[in-house]
Formats: C-alpha cells, structure tokens, sequence
C-alpha cells in the first residue's frame, strides 16, 4: 500500500502518518486543545435531550425504588426535575424515605395514585439543593494542598432539606390517609419471595 499523498502528523516529537488523505490547498487540520491555544472557538454540538417520563409516571403515582438506600421503599412521585430530569419523590413519612430524586430506571411504577393537585412544592426544591456539596482545594504551607468540604455548608444544606422534606410529608400524608391501606402499603417494604417472577407480577 502506497502511503503516497497521505499527511504527516506529528506527536511527541515522533512523526506518524496519518491514514487521513491531505487536502490539496486545505486549512491546516488542528485538534480541539490546539484550537483552544490558538483562541479559536469551538462549537459544542451536545445537545440536553428533554427525558421523556414513561406513561405510567404522573404525578402522584406510588413507584418501588430499585437500588440504593432505599431499595424496596414505595414512596409518591411528586415532580420531574428540570436540570437533571431525575423523579423528585418522599415516603411520605409512612417510611424513612426522605425527599430524594431517582432515575425513572430505577423504579417500578405501579398502578396506585394519590391526587397531589393540592400540594403546593416549594421551587427552592430543585437540583441545586440536592446536590453534593464539593471539596474546597486549600493551600497549606509549603506548597501542600488538602480537600475539604466546608461542613457549616453541608450542615445548613442538610437542615433545609429535611424541614422542607418534612413540609411536603405533612402536605402528602392527609392525601394518603383518604385512600384506605394505602399508608400500610407505603410502610411495606417491597420484596420478592421464592417463586416470585417480577416480569409476572402486576403492580
């Protein structure tokens, strides 16, 4: 195979040839670091796709968290969030399921609902919240750095959420009351037995 027409590239001081043809009278060819260097700007071409909740997920419906802490815990589903798209749900203080968000991979959605239309949630509950609070990079003496997170930060974010997660209980629980056995339901913790098939159960 002739190699003939074909352009060099070098890396690290050893030159390659690229199995790229050369283009007669073309622009140099650069990689998105060069263009970078060079203050050049690059077009992004990641777009956020808007997730698309499944059929059976509306607001109010009871769902079975898959993985996790949580795992096997029944909750209510109270909103999709906007940046991550994740399920925002609570327990409802029938179980130890806080206000949390999910992927709606990982939950069963089954066929009981409660109306929600009148629980008001809060907009300060949004990703920004749930978020993990990062480590702070500090500069010690000598040159040395140390990570850390700020822990006054993570103990004022802990605070808030558990008073509004205890605020959107309050607001769900009298809703669950209505419906009879269903907040034994919620407090039921969802296993499989033997003899139990998932894909042959209705939920």
């Amino acid at each position: 195979m002739s190699l003939a027409g074909y352009e060099n590239i070098t890396y690290a001081g050893t030159e390659q040839r690229s199995l790229t043809p050369a283009k007669k009278g073309g622009l140099p060819r650069y990689n998105r670091a060069e263009l970078k260097k060079k203050g050049a700007k690059t077009t992004s071409f990641r777009v956020n796709k808007q997730a698309v909740l499944r059929d059976s997920l509306t607001p109010g419906t009871v769902v079975i968290i898959l993985i996790g802490q949580y795992a096997g815990n029944r909750v209510v589903f109270l909103k999709q969030l906007e940046k991550s798209q994740q399920l925002l749900v609570t327990g409802a203080s029938f179980n130890e399921t806080p206000l949390v968000r999910i992927d709606q991979r990982f939950v069963i959605a089954t066929r009981t609902k409660v109306d929600i239309s009148s629980v008001n949630i809060p907009a300060e509950i949004n990703d920004e919240l749930l978020n993990t609070i990062k480590q702070k990079r500090t500069t010690l003496e000598g040159g040395n750095s140390k990570y850390a997170v700020d822990q006054a930060a993570v103990d004022a974010r802990e605070s808030k959420i558990n008073a509004l997660s205890e605020k959107v209980a309050a607001a769900v629980k009298p809703l669950v009351a209505k419906v009879d056995l269903l907040g034994d339901y919620l407090a039921e913790k969802f296993t499989l037995r033997d003899g139990d098939y998932p894909h042959q159960l209705q939920f």
